[in-house]
């Protein structure tokens, strides 16, 4: 398989996963991988005639299940990527992502079996997301949410980190935001949708977009 068609799969899995919907529009695939809507569209029309997508008018498209099972498993080898690099080769947690770019395409799933089994299975990448295991069944955190979702005087702790460039994790890490930080939401400003947070007590403000990719529990 072509690795442009693996990274359209596992892009609109990423959105799907993200967005907890089905229906993901093109215009969302485009902004992902940052590419114009007119290849986008092309590259849908390649997938559904391979079996991977189904599309609907003005409406967007969804993975069948063949999909799913391509996206899925990028997702997979993604994940196994970063937390050996992370755990075994002791890469930052902000620079794992674009190795593991590299790495995934490359790696066979019993190369991927191996790696995993050396690390006696993690469950959870370095940035909190669940590793889909080899069948594809996906680990689930009970009771999350999105930062977003959260109201003024909401007390929480951070469980996972979806998407967020390498910039904006190497800021987070030095105002020593990481997982299972603690976080008191102080304000939410309604002209920009920003939220204000005590972390350790000082306050650190996130924008709309940051409390759209971070998932917490409430405490």
């Amino acid at each position: 398989m072509k690795q442009s068609t693996q990274n359209y799969l596992k892009a609109i899995y990423h959105l799907s996963e993200l967005e907890d919907k089905p229906i993901i529009k093109v215009n969302d695939v485009s902004k992902k991988l940052n590419i114009s809507m007119a290849s986008v569209s092309e590259m849908i029309k390649r997938l559904e005639h391979h079996g991977y997508v189904t599309s609907q008018p003005y409406k967007g498209l969804k993975l069948t299940s063949k999909g799913r099972d391509v996206g899925c498993n990028m997702v997979r080898h993604h994940r196994i990527w970063e937390t050996y690099l992370f755990k075994v080769l002791e890469f930052t947690w902000d620079e794992v992502h674009d190795e593991a770019e590299l790495l995934e395409h490359a790696s066979s799933n019993k190369v991927i079996e191996k790696l995993e089994a050396l690390m006696n299975y993690p469950q959870f990448d370095p940035h909190g997301n669940p590793i889909p295991d080899k069948n594809g069944r996906v680990p689930i955190i009970s009771n999350e949410q999105l930062l977003s979702s959260c109201k003024k005087g909401d007390r929480c702790s951070i469980v996972r980190f979806v998407d967020l460039d390498s910039r904006y994790l190497s800021f987070l890490e030095k105002h020593d935001v990481l997982l299972q930080s603690k976080l008191i939401i102080d304000e939410c400003l309604e002209f920009d949708g920003t939220m204000v947070c005590l972390v350790k007590n000082h306050s650190i403000h996130f924008s709309k977009q940051a409390t759209n990719h971070i998932y917490v529990t409430k405490n």
